[in-house]
């Protein structure tokens, strides 16, 4: 059994046809319930920075479920002050079990990411964010390693909030195979926009990569005293169409609802993948006074 043979199985069976990046796909998978909905690590500091609401420190600990027996637990601790937001992330993907047909022969997978973010105000209207991930991927006895980095500027303007970001910038330290392999560079613009008389934002997402142009629209409504709701698309979602367009017609949605109880909150988000199945999260923080 060969390693590109390995590859090959594992991406088939995430279905993952869209990414050309199998040994580093991992970089590509959510850390928050958030993220699932929002498709952007840093929308939970932007929704602070838009909303002029206080940063709170907290540990956070997330379950995601994915189609074929794919999981992840994801932890975070989120420090804060005046003037900065650091965030640092411990993911484990565990992709299961794969059995070669031919020979009977089990092998497993999984990829480990530690990731640290650290935001900035630079003053009243701009703010940047550095953040770097290190991934160990892990198949059969075959493994791969590399470190990335995830820059971003933002610029608030009343109701408004732009971001510029390039993500998965970095270099591979070693590889599955003898190959030159590159990461899943990602290079995109986000514009946020909240309502002056109704709490809730607004967001258009463009990502560029691997040739690709992707679009991605949501709305969060946080007018509730205690609970928020949160609906999304991505362009994406014309991929994964098969059939009648009627059995489609949810594909590529995100939805989520989160609520919050003194010092603890819950956030439930799913996201449709259409043929693929349906990828679902519970994240649990507890804010740290």
């Amino acid at each position: 059994m060969t390693i590109k043979y390995i590859i090959t199985v594992l991406l088939f069976l995430l279905g993952n046809s869209i990414y050309s990046y199998p040994s580093y796909h991992g970089l590509l998978l959510p850390n928050s319930s958030y993220e699932l909905l929002s498709n952007d690590s840093n929308y939970e500091f932007s929704t602070h920075i838009l909303t002029n609401s206080d940063y709170s420190s907290n540990l956070a600990t997330t379950l995601f479920t994915l189609p074929h027996n794919i999981s992840i637990g994801a932890f975070q601790y989120i420090h804060t002050s005046k003037k900065y937001y650091n965030a640092t992330n411990l993911s484990i993907i565990n992709y299961g079990s794969f059995d070669d047909s031919e020979s009977g022969y089990t092998f497993s997978s999984e990829d480990y990411i530690l990731k640290n973010t650290l935001f900035y105000q630079l003053d009243s209207q701009f703010y940047s964010s550095l953040g770097c991930k290190y991934i160990h991927s892990n198949i059969d006895n075959f493994t791969a390693d590399a470190i990335t980095f995830k820059l971003a500027v933002y610029y608030h303007y009343q109701n408004f909030l732009i971001q510029l970001f390039s993500d998965n910038l970095g270099l591979v330290i070693n590889s599955y195979t003898d190959f030159d392999e590159n990461l899943p560079i990602i290079h995109g613009l986000k514009i946020m926009y909240s309502p002056k008389y109704l709490k809730s934002i607004l967001s258009l997402k463009y990502d560029y990569f691997n040739e690709q142009k992707i679009f991605y629209l949501s709305y969060e409504l946080l007018s509730f005293k205690y609970a928020s709701f949160y609906i999304g698309h991505s362009s994406l979602s014309s991929n994964l169409y098969y059939g009648d367009f009627d059995n489609d017609f949810f594909t590529g949605l995100s939805f989520g609802i989160g609520t919050q109880y003194k010092d603890f909150s819950i956030n439930l988000a799913g996201k449709n993948l259409g043929p693929l199945g349906l990828i679902k999260s519970i994240t649990i923080t507890k804010l740290i006074n």
